[in-house]
C-alpha cells in the first residue's frame, strides 16, 4: 500500500492505514521523520481510495512531505510558508511562542470526584504536530485563515492557483451516513445544508476541542474554540444559532 497510495488519498483520509497512532517520538526536529518510519509497521484497514477512516498518521506523513519539499523542520515550514505570509501573528506550534499570550488549558472530568479539572498535560505527542497536535490559535487567526484559504478575502502569498482553490473544495470521497457531513475535500469537510454548501474541520485534543465553519457563498466564516464541558452541545447551540441567524441555515 506504501507504494500506491497518493498525496490526495492522504488529504481526504482514504489511505487506508490506522489513523489512530500517536506513540511519542520525542522533541527533537527529527521526530516527524522517526514517526513516519515507524509508520511501516501500521495495519492497512482497506485498499487505498476504497473507503473514508479519518487518519491522523496520513496527515503526519503529509508533513513529512512538506518538510522534505522545503528542506527544513515542520515548525520553520508552517511558520514560513503559511503563517507569516498570511499575517497570523496570533498561531503558534511551539510552547516556547506561546507562552507571550494569554494560552488556554484543557479542562477534563477529574477521575476520582468528576468535577472538570486541568488536564495533566496540555498537548497529544508532538510528533503528531501536523496532525493538529501542538498548534495553538487565536479565533481571529483561524478566521483569517479560513477567508485567505476559501478566497474569500485576499490571497495566499503566492497566491494559489484559482483551480487549485476550487480542486480543494470538491468531494473526494463519501463519508459514512452516521457522519454530519456527505463528503470529504482535499482537507475540508464538505457539508449540504439545504442545498446550500458549507466547509469545515473539527479538533479534538487534550481537554479541548474546536470546530471551523466556513459558508464562502455567504461570505460567512464561524469559529468556536472550548478548553472543557459539554463542547458539542455548546457547538450545536451557538454554532447553530448563528448559522440560522446569519445564513438562514438550520442544522440537520
Amino acid at each position: 500500500a506504501a507504494r500506491q497510495v497518493t498525496v490526495r488519498q492522504l488529504l481526504c483520509h482514504s489511505g487506508g492505514m490506522d489513523g489512530d497512532f500517536f506513540k511519542p517520538h520525542g522533541r527533537g526536529e527529527d521526530r516527524i521523520a522517526r514517526y513516519v518510519a515507524d509508520c511501516r509497521d501500521l495495519p492497512q484497514l482497506h485498499p487505498p481510495g476504497a473507503l473514508f477512516s479519518y487518519c491522523n498518521s496520513g496527515y503526519v506523513i503529509l508533513g513529512r512531505i512538506i518538510e522534505l519539499l522545503t528542506g527544513t523542520h515542520w515548525d520553520r515550514a508552517l511558520k514560513e510558508r503559511l503563517l507569516r505570509p498570511l499575517g497570523l501573528r496570533e498561531t503558534k506550534s511551539l510552547a516556547e511562542e506561546a507562552i507571550r499570550f494569554r494560552c488556554a488549558i484543557g479542562h477534563a472530568p477529574h477521575p476520582d470526584t468528576g468535577a472538570m479539572d486541568i488536564t495533566p498535560i496540555a498537548y497529544l505527542a508532538q510528533s503528531n504536530a501536523p496532525a493538529g497536535s501542538t498548534v495553538m490559535a487565536t479565533a481571529r487567526d483561524v478566521i483569517g485563515f479560513a477567508r485567505a484559504l476559501f478566497g474569500m478575502d485576499g490571497a495566499l502569498v503566492p497566491p494559489l492557483p484559482a483551480a487549485l482553490v476550487q480542486d480543494m473544495q470538491q468531494p473526494q470521497i463519501a463519508v459514512p451516513p452516521h457522519y454530519p457531513m456527505r463528503h470529504w475535500g482535499l482537507g475540508p469537510k464538505i457539508f449540504d445544508w439545504n442545498g446550500v454548501r458549507g466547509f469545515g474541520h473539527d479538533g479534538v485534543t487534550i481537554g479541548q476541542q474546536s470546530f471551523l465553519r466556513v459558508i464562502p457563498e455567504r461570505d460567512l466564516a464561524i469559529v468556536l474554540l472550548t478548553n472543557g464541558g459539554d463542547a458539542n452541545g455548546l457547538y450545536e447551540d451557538f454554532i447553530g444559532t448563528l448559522l440560522s441567524e446569519l445564513a438562514d441555515i438550520g442544522l440537520p
